[in-house]
């Protein structure tokens, strides 16, 4: 794992909080994507999230996106990838925080998603420990309590949105962006409203052009 481009080949090299946990809202962001498509992913796990390296971004592996059964509870699969997402990436922000103290760790230790299908409690039996290293727990703990403790379900990006609303901090455009996904959203608009104006302006710039020639024309004849 450690020289392929799944997440946790880069986590062994190191990545710092905030960059993970903007991974972490981007991959809840496609987990929802893919939920809206009757969807859900079979194995959340550092094995099967991998970097696209053309698009910069990490995504889960296709071949664990599967449909759900046409006969099903769907809640049940949804709240089962959000729990799995969180472990996930409680483990991952533990891992990081281990590995600046220690070269000698395996991640795999910190893969709680696969050591919960073996040991139910084991998140909720360190859960204590494992709160502190959750980046901006005094603003968003309670997302991770009711996942962790209270198998509540809801997409974190969804509950942060929420937040910011009863907090009044920020416009809906503003939060629509507060999230990478929304920031390359607005990236591509604003590129987008740029390659508008030059295509507006252009026209205007070559239609004086050619006023200007017609009255320089029009002097040198009179002249």
């Amino acid at each position: 794992m450690k020289n392929d481009n799944t997440l946790g080949s880069y986590l062994y090299q190191g990545l710092n909080i905030e960059y993970i946990e903007k991974i972490f809202v981007f991959l809840d962001y496609q987990l929802k994507q893919i939920h809206n498509k009757n969807r859900y992913v079979e194995d959340i796990s550092f094995r099967t999230i991998i970097l696209d390296e053309e698009e910069e971004y990490f995504s889960f592996k296709n071949e664990f996106i599967q449909k759900m059964p046409k006969e099903c509870d769907r809640n049940v699969f949804i709240r089962n990838n959000i729990n799995h997402l969180v472990k996930l990436f409680i483990g991952a922000f533990a891992f990081e925080t281990t590995l600046e103290q220690t070269k000698n760790i395996n991640i795999e230790w910190f893969d709680f998603p696969t050591i919960s299908k073996r040991n139910p409690s084991y998140v909720e039996e360190h859960y204590n420990y494992l709160k502190t290293v959750i980046p901006n727990s005094e603003k968003y703990g309670e997302y991770y309590d009711d996942v962790i403790l209270d198998n509540k379900y809801e997409y974190f990006n969804d509950y942060k949105r929420r937040q910011d609303e009863k907090e009044g901090r920020t416009t809906s455009r503003q939060m629509t962006y507060s999230t990478p996904v929304g920031r390359a959203l607005s990236e591509k608009e604003d590129i987008g409203k740029s390659a508008y104006a030059q295509i507006l302006i252009y026209p205007i710039i070559t239609a004086c052009f050619m006023i200007l020639i017609a009255i320089f024309y029009i002097i040198y004849i009179l002249i």
